[in-house]
């Protein structure tokens, strides 16, 4: 299996290596989260995060930084989940430093739909192994990297844009999917 990055591919910032950008696994760190100098803004790995002993710290300063702009949650054992009214998305903070930020659709089907900047198909497995990122991505058991092509214009003007998209299990806790209905329910 060969793989061309399609467009410019989204690097981690610590070890330099292609982020794919998969729910729960990947994130963007901003500079609120990690006061240190060896760790740079910009996409990572949490795999990376945990490898340099910050995850939970990184967590925790996103964690803070979400409890003031989306004031509506609920907490479970090691947990907290988040819900914006606005933009009807749910922001998952765990104590393990998993961080998730999904719309209602992808939570309540416990599974999201990434957008790759890679131009492969074939199965999830089978593309780490080929980049090599089976030890950033320990938990990723499936999924299947397909292509399609979409109209992002009208039909009068066509934009047509190429997608390259895999569904992630989100592999939730069903306390979390209760609490994502109990704060659905009461908005």
């Amino acid at each position: 299996m060969s793989v061309h990055h399609a467009r410019f591919p989204r690097v981690c910032s610590l070890c330099d290596r292609v982020v794919l950008g998969l729910p729960g696994h990947d994130w963007l760190v901003e500079p609120y989260a990690v006061a240190r100098d060896d760790v740079l803004p910009g996409f990572c790995h949490v795999s990376c995060l945990s490898d340099l002993g910050i995850a939970a710290d990184w967590a925790d300063a996103v964690s803070d930084h979400y409890r003031t702009r989306w004031p509506v949650w609920i907490a479970g054992d090691g947990w907290r989940l988040h819900y914006g009214q606005p933009r009807k998305a749910f922001h998952l903070w765990g104590t393990n430093a998993r961080m998730l930020d999904v719309g209602a659709p992808a939570l309540f089907a416990n599974t999201a739909v990434a957008l790759l900047d890679i131009d492969v198909e074939g199965p999830l497995t089978g593309v780490l192994e080929t980049l090599r990122l089976t030890d950033r991505y320990p938990l990723i058991r499936g999924g299947e990297v397909t292509r399609r092509r979409v109209n992002a214009g009208t039909a009068r003007r066509p934009e047509w844009l190429d997608l390259t998209e895999c569904p992630v299990p989100l592999l939730l806790d069903p306390a979390i999917l209760e609490a994502a209905r109990s704060l659905t329910a009461a908005r």
